[in-house]
């Protein structure tokens, strides 16, 4: 049982010095973690053997690959977007698919169809995402540009960017380095060990370091590919047809035909209007207007008779 203890402890100190910083030298004696000495077994001393091996091992292999990452070449990730108009589409997509293959690169995907663009009527279009080396990127944009009639005026978007994991890769690097140097430790213990016990708990350990080791291998391609290769992205509009103006032959004879239809059309409706006025209306205003008419005249006529009336009275009572 104080064996697996010793196992386990192991674990955690040879992955703690293996995932040091850059520039630490900070070396926290074993005693500091143990008070008590070790058991006298060949597992106790291999753990020693190890521990001295780890904190002079994979410490200063760390710090022999941390300074050489200051003159190694720089991991810049460079990826590129791009718009472009064009008369044809599914050629210059045919075009541009085939130019990552001469560059050396490869199409991560390409799709084409037809959609209302500018106008009401159907057009083509495409899409592309292209892999090219990131040493070839500026000379493929350009070669994309060159697709165009005008480059100046059918180029709507371009977008280069870029992102530095040179320290990212240089970490992956030194904690692969480590857990590497912790497998083969484990393994020697491994040989060391006394019974089945132990070295099923060492074989574990082992299994669990090498699925990292295969994730942080994963992730250094992943890493270097993404140097090496960089990602085009492009959208290829069609160049909208131009509106065709039609004319047609000016004659006045049809200009003046079309004028004396719109009079004639004119007085025709003037005299249907007339006509339902004064049989459909007119009777109607007739038979209602003119009672009312008499009757208002009626009204105005005695209301003169009495002012004129009061007029006279009032003459009279005045004094003279």
């Amino acid at each position: 049982m104080k064996n697996k203890i010793l196992i386990s402890t192991l674990i955690v100190i040879l992955f703690l010095s293996g995932c040091k910083s850059k520039g630490q030298e900070n070396k926290v004696p074993v005693t500091d973690y143990y008070s008590t000495p070790y058991p006298e077994s060949s597992a106790g001393y291999a753990f020693d053997e190890a521990y001295s091996a780890i904190q002079e091992g994979p410490v200063s292999k760390s710090a022999s690959i941390l300074p050489q990452s200051d003159r190694m070449e720089r991991k810049i990730v460079k990826n590129a977007s791009i718009t472009v108009e064009v008369m044809d589409p599914v050629q210059v997509l045919n075009q541009i698919n085939a130019m990552a293959v001469q560059y050396g690169g490869y199409v991560v995907n390409s799709t084409n169809g037809q959609r209302y663009y500018r106008s009401e009527e159907l057009l083509p279009y495409g899409e592309t995402t292209i892999r090219v080396p990131a040493n070839f990127l500026e000379e493929a944009l350009q070669s994309i540009e060159s697709l165009t009639s005008d480059a100046e005026k059918h180029v709507s978007s371009k977008t280069i960017t870029g992102k530095d994991i040179t320290s990212d890769y240089v970490d992956s690097q030194s904690k692969l380095s480590s857990l590497e140097t912790t497998r083969k430790k484990l393994y020697e213990i491994m040989d060391t060990a006394e019974n089945a016990e132990e070295t099923l708990a060492v074989y574990r350990e082992i299994s669990d370091i090498e699925s990292q080791i295969e994730i942080l291998k994963g992730q250094i391609k992943f890493m270097d590919e993404s140097a090496a290769l960089s990602s085009i992205y492009v959208i290829i509009n069609p160049i909208p047809p131009e509106k065709i103006i039609e004319t047609h032959d000016w004659e006045i004879k049809p200009i003046l035909n079309n004028a004396v239809q719109l009079l004639i059309d004119f007085g025709q409706l003037l005299a249907e209007v007339l006509t339902y006025f004064v049989i459909a209306i007119l009777p109607f205003i007739i038979i209602i207007g003119l009672p009312i008419f008499f009757i208002v005249k009626a009204g105005k006529k005695k209301n003169k008779q009495k002012e004129k009336i009061n007029s006279e009275v009032s003459d009279l009572l005045k004094p003279e």
